[in-house]
């Protein structure tokens, strides 16, 4: 692991320059302060040579070893974050959430999710190794005609659409019933067609 950069601790600046975040704090006021501080520790982030410690996917080191992931011993002073070198390719991109970053490929597709909220106050990180193949419904169709559709989708493309369904049962019952029900037709599509899909390491190849 030739090159090592981490993310700044931004607990202990605060620690460390009382005075000096209370001076940003008068000039730009706290929320100010606070926004602008997580916009810079995601481009910081980004940037690093780190991922969180704490993964939210089981078994989350053996299956990105499998994929060339290469991680290195906890940063000193700071164990919200381990050192890594990522496979050629591989790249980390912030998204339009201040909280929310991404890996990916070299075929540009998501392997990982990373939530790192770097307010002073309340720091926390951790990540989640992505599935190739997924499912969720179809927000726009929804808000648009009141009615349900399951997809399913391969990355960022969507492989399979459910008949749709509206967002109450002839009986009045919630819609929560129908939402239940196309994510279930998904699931069983997704079942069907691919087998392991609910397994992170599965189908990259």
């Amino acid at each position: 692991m030739k090159e090592k950069r981490k993310v700044r601790n931004t607990t202990e600046d605060v620690k460390s320059n009382p005075l000096v975040t209370l001076g940003i704090a008068m000039s730009e006021g706290t929320s100010g302060m606070i926004e602008n501080q997580e916009a810079a520790e995601q481009s910081d982030f980004v940037n690093s040579t780190t991922l969180p410690t704490k993964s939210m996917t089981t078994d989350a080191k053996q299956i990105l070893e499998k994929f060339g992931v290469i991680f290195g011993e906890v940063v000193e002073g700071d164990p919200m974050f381990q050192y890594i070198a990522l496979p050629d390719g591989w790249t980390k991109e912030g998204t339009d959430h201040n909280m929310h970053s991404q890996v990916l490929d070299d075929k540009g597709r998501k392997r990982i999710s990373v939530f790192y909220k770097a307010g002073f106050y309340a720091r926390s990180a951790h990540f989640t190794v992505s599935r190739r193949y997924g499912c969720t419904y179809d927000y726009e169709h929804w808000k648009e005609t009141g009615m349900f559709v399951g997809i399913a989708t391969d990355c960022d493309d969507v492989i399979y659409r459910s008949e749709p369904l509206p967002d109450k049962t002839e009986a009045g019952e919630s819609q929560l019933n129908n939402y239940a029900k196309c994510q279930i037709v998904a699931k069983a599509w997704l079942g069907e067609n691919y087998p392991d899909w609910d397994d992170p390491s599965a189908y990259w190849g």
